[in-house]
């Protein structure tokens, strides 16, 4: 099921504040400003949320998923290319190379799950207000693995699902930094979600 250009960007507008307002949060805990690009959004089946993710560079991803349930359930992730989960970890001055292996990847996915933790509440805050309901949200977990393995993670079988991707990229002091968030629904919460959007469409 597809949504209109006009659905999609006021979809675009909600995801883009709600990535406005972790922007602010983050200002201060990078210590950057932060210049946020308007995120790009679209309905994707899995496959084709794999594609665009694996066009996002070679390697792996640095992914943080979180599960919620309510009215609606699924799971929404942020995913990172290896260069930009490098580039926030240099802004947090957790240096790779000083630490042992084990204390690092432990500061690593700690470090990369408080980003993903901010940015993932503050744009689904805005998908619950858009959608005037009520969402329980579970505790972020982190991983690294490639497009398709972290697909099948959060997507589970694929049957009953669709994914809405959100590609954005915002600079920092030390460069760009690129990301997906990929958001997770069963198959009923689309109509629901034209619904809303057409109802403030028309009081436009």
């Amino acid at each position: 099921m597809n949504l209109t250009p006009e659905q999609l960007d006021l979809l675009s507008e909600y995801i883009n504040v709600g990535m406005g307002q972790a922007a602010t949060i983050l200002n201060g805990m990078l210590g950057s400003p932060i210049r946020l690009n308007v995120p790009k959004v679209a309905v994707l089946s899995a496959q084709e949320a794999s594609k665009s993710l694996q066009e996002m560079g070679s390697g792996n991803l640095s992914a943080v998923n979180m599960k919620f349930s309510g009215n609606f359930k699924g799971t929404v992730g942020l995913m990172f290319p290896s260069s930009s989960a490098a580039t926030l970890l240099h802004l947090l001055s957790l240096n790779q190379d000083a630490e042992p292996e084990s204390d690092m990847d432990a500061m690593k996915s700690g470090a990369l799950t408080e980003i993903g933790n901010i940015l993932l509440n503050s744009v689904m805050g805005n998908i619950v207000n858009l959608m005037k309901t009520r969402l329980d949200f579970f505790i972020p977990s982190y991983s690294e693995d490639s497009a398709d393995k972290i697909i099948q993670l959060i997507t589970g079988t694929g049957d009953s699902v669709h994914l809405i991707m959100a590609h954005t990229s915002f600079m920092v002091e030390s460069g760009s930094v690129e990301g997906c968030v990929v958001i997770v629904f069963e198959i009923s919460f689309i109509p629901k979600l034209i619904e809303a959007l057409d109802s403030i469409l028309q009081s436009l």
